[in-house]
């Protein structure tokens, strides 16, 4: 299979607007199921309309947008990168390369040179072995 998705030009832009649009209807269709509260649907899309426009709003007043928009391209070039490498190198590479994320970034998070003095977490108990 990976040979075969090698040899066919597939563009992976394309890849990647089939996998968003997805994830977006999904988040639309199952984001009322999760909005808390008792009720019928009408009640929960109301609560649903109600946090949106709260996160809207606070977007608007604070430096939430920017961070936002960052966290939107440095999802897209994620999704580009996991795309390119499974269409360039193999499935096992990128699989292998996913699960390196979780301990990489546990541990830049505990690292002041990358986080900020004081921004740091700390890894107690059992943390380090869980994560190696």
């Amino acid at each position: 299979q990976e040979r075969a998705f090698q040899a066919v030009p597939v563009n992976v832009f394309q890849m990647m607007f089939s996998a968003s649009a997805a994830q977006f209807v999904t988040l639309l269709v199952l984001a009322p199921l999760d909005v808390g509260g008792s009720g019928g649907v009408a009640t929960r899309l109301a609560a649903l309309r109600r946090s949106l426009a709260e996160a809207t709003h606070m977007a608007e007043q604070g430096e939430a947008g920017s961070t936002l928009l960052a966290c939107v391209i440095a999802m897209l070039l994620a999704q580009l990168s996991q795309a390119l490498v499974v269409k360039y190198t193999s499935a096992a590479f990128a699989v292998l390369c996913t699960a390196l994320v979780l301990p990489a970034s546990a541990f830049a998070f505990t690292q002041p040179s990358f986080m900020g003095v004081g921004h740091t977490e700390r890894l107690v108990g059992a943390a380090p072995v869980a994560l190696a």
